[in-house]
């Protein structure tokens, strides 16, 4: 049961009115809550709405603290249709299907709620858009930009067919048939035809009345079959009400609604000269980086091949003068052995002429002797031609072209078509998660799932999907301090305690490790395929820091020169990321609880700390800094840098210059949401933050 489900069911109170309802369920969420004022007669009334993973339950504060429930929850597999497109700009209605119990059929029903402002508005649109589709349901398409506040509550379940039909059901989604010389609407039910409106289901018989029910003009056949029960009006009755509802909303749509649109059609013709720009420079950088390659390939390759070269000349003048030996030495040898027949033919030769000669023969013979020429050709390995090198080394694509519209372009305040990236960054929460252990360390595995090293006696894997499934893995041998997800499914992670750094799987199989001398903490792999890690001489505040330090790795797992990125003393670096534009940031632990950010540049040297305590960055162990304790950070794909604060209860949101976009803490407050000791943080490749917290873990969208 999630526990903050059983903390609402407890304040619950219900008037007699009200039958009483089983809210804890072990599926049921809190997905978001907030106050809203909802039209009841001639009055709005403030409630405090609260949307759960199934439901929609309306409820009042009353003195003691309590909720008290207005009505019986709304299903949301019944909600049918989010009508956002008002002439109040914070106004929006939820259509929805009600049994009638007196005939036994559903009917259909709408709720009229204002928000305090736009951005609550779209958030409540949007997380019930979500939830609807998520819980089974269907959302048609409503659109009405009457004003009910000016009306009464019968107004209020009225809807006009004839505005429908001529203006305001624009959107982009195809909405208009472009191609047809009459416009006329996709998937209506009636059709002009000779001037008179008939009913196309029913052999074009001519419609009679106006069905309020579903907003539906409607022939004599229809009322006998479909629309017996429903609300009906006189056509004449109807069409007054119409003609002056659009008395009020032509002016409207002419003054304000179509000069925006036409506005918003400019910046879309910027947005598009805009991102051509952008895509041509992404092209050309590619083009850029595979010249380079091809450039480098080309370098190598002349190199090995003059080396290869001199080592031909080598030996060729090798084998020449080995021949040029040997030819001589037949000769002198060919020579010493027609002496030696002379001398033992003649018979005059005694003594020591004889034995001299026998002697030259000997040493000749020996001198002479045959000689192999020994020569040990290099091989030549081809290295690696899978398709994942080939990318590693030109590069890879951070993030990908996302596109997509919004469907409020009608709404009183026009969207402007601006880049994704300068967007205001409007967390909302779309999962909250029961979390057990307290965890040590996390990273992403795919899009909707993540993998979690708890701290636990026992050394396991955790893997938890946003539906909240989770599966527990247990890996013997080895307890994981950080990780960082490598090529395909394989990590590589740290074990502090056996100071080594290892590959391993999601089961827990080990594929690969290295002891080092000191102690790594830290890990981080880059998206070029190189491996940054935190490595420590000991665990000691008070040690000389010299011996702490940030190294680089190879895909080997090989120290590589790292001495540009030690520009500065870290007392006791923790965790490191990089930043898609190269940045380098560390996690410093300062002692006392505390911590401190260090951003460096591509080329090692310091960029900002966070927090900004010294100007001139003089990090001494007397330096007073803030007191924040930075337990995890991570980047998005705008290269800005999230900082966990696990002291303050708070995600912390910093560009890429060091400045504050974002305080969670502040936003998430007025929506009801309390961050506990967020102790780690991870982006999804989707852009969504996962916050890890005590008992929970918590999933936002950061950008709706």
């Amino acid at each position: 049961m999630d526990s903050e489900v059983m903390r609402i069911q407890d304040k619950l109170v219900f008037p007699p009115n009200v039958p009483v309802f089983q809210l804890c369920k072990e599926e049921r969420h809190l997905i978001y809550a907030g106050e809203l004022f909802k039209c009841e007669g001639n009055q709005w009334k403030k409630v405090h709405v609260m949307l759960f993973s199934d439901l929609l339950v309306e409820t009042e504060h009353d003195r003691d603290g309590h909720l008290k429930v207005i009505h019986e929850p709304l299903n949301l597999k019944d909600l049918n249709g989010i009508e956002a497109l008002r002439s109040h700009g914070t106004e929006f209605v939820l259509h929805f299907l009600l049994r009638d119990f007196a005939t036994n059929q559903m009917r259909h029903a709408k709720l009229l709620f204002r928000a305090p402002n736009m951005e609550q508005k779209f958030t409540w649109k949007s997380l019930l858009e979500q939830k609807v589709t998520s819980a089974g349901g269907q959302l048609q398409h409503f659109s009405s930009m009457s004003d009910c506040s000016e009306t009464d509550t019968g107004l209020f379940e009225k809807h006009t067919n004839f505005v429908k039909c001529s203006v305001f059901k624009l959107s982009f989604q195809g909405t208009f048939d472009m191609s047809s010389k009459e416009r006329k609407f996709l998937n209506s039910v009636q059709r002009k035809k000779g001037g008179d409106v008939v009913c196309q289901e029913h052999n074009d018989t001519p419609v009679v009345m106006f069905c309020k029910t579903c907003d539906q003009l409607v022939c004599d056949e229809c009322i006998k079959n479909s629309h017996k029960p429903h609300d009906l009006e006189s056509l004449n009755k109807q069409s007054l009400e119409d003609k002056m509802q659009l008395s009020q909303q032509i002016p409207l749509v002419k003054n304000s609604t179509m000069p925006g649109l036409k506005e918003h059609i400019k910046s879309i013709g910027q947005t598009k000269e805009q991102s051509a720009k952008d895509l041509e420079q992404l092209m050309n950088k590619i083009m850029t980086r595979t010249t380079e390659l091809i450039k480098m390939i080309e370098k190598s390759r002349d190199q090995m091949l003059q080396s290869c070269r001199k080592d031909q000349e080598r030996a060729r003048i090798f084998l020449s003068d080995l021949e040029e030996k040997m030819t001589s030495g037949i000769k002198a040898l060919e020579l010493s052995l027609a002496s030696a027949e002379e001398v033992v033919k003649s018979g005059n030769a005694k003594g020591a002429a004889l034995i001299q000669t026998r002697l030259q023969l000997n040493w000749d013979i020996r001198e002479y002797k045959k000689r192999h020429a020994q020569i040990e050709i290099p091989e030549f390995v081809s290295g690696s031609s899978y398709d994942n090198s080939i990318d590693k080394m030109i590069g890879v694509f951070s993030g990908g072209l996302h596109l997509k519209t919004r469907d409020e372009l009608l709404s009183k305040a026009l969207l402007k078509a601006k880049p994704f990236s300068s967007w205001r960054m409007k967390p909302y929460l779309v999962a909250a998660l029961p979390l057990k252990y307290d965890i040590r360390s996390a990273s992403t595995v795919k899009s909707d799932t993540m993998l979690m090293v708890p701290v636990t006696r026992q050394r396991l894997l955790i893997t938890m999907a946003a539906n909240g499934q989770s599966r527990e893995t247990e890996m013997s041998d080895h307890r994981i301090y950080d990780m960082s997800q490598s090529i395909g499914n394989e990590f590589i992670g740290t074990d502090a305690d056996n100071k080594t750094i290892l590959k391993f799987r999601l089961d827990g199989s080990v594929t690969e490790k290295k002891e080092l001398r000191s102690i790594p903490r830290g890990i981080h792999v880059c998206k070029n395929g190189e491996v940054l890690m935190c490595l420590c001489d000991t665990i000691d505040f008070k040690t000389q820091r010299g011996k702490r330090k940030i190294v680089r790795m190879d895909e080997q797992l090989n120290i590589v020169n790292s001495d540009d990125l030690n520009n500065v003393e870290y007392t006791l670096p923790d965790r490191v990321v990089q930043n898609d534009n190269g940045d380098i940031c560390v996690i410093d632990r300062i002692g006392g609880g505390s911590s401190r950010l260090f951003v460096l540049n591509k080329d090692g040297t310091l960029k900002f700390v966070y927090p900004h305590e010294s100007p001139e960055y003089d990090f001494t162990a007397t330096t007073k800094l803030k007191k924040v304790s930075f337990s995890d950070v991570c980047c998005d794909s705008f290269s800005n840098i999230f900082v966990a604060d696990e002291k303050n209860n708070d995600i912390i949101v910093l560009n890429s210059d060091g400045d504050e976009i974002v305080r969670f803490s502040k936003v998430l407050k007025k929506k009801g949401i309390n961050l506990v000791a967020p102790s780690r943080i991870v982006l999804d490749r989707t852009g969504k933050l996962w916050i890890v917290m005590q008992g929970k873990v918590l999933v936002f969208d950061l950008y709706s």
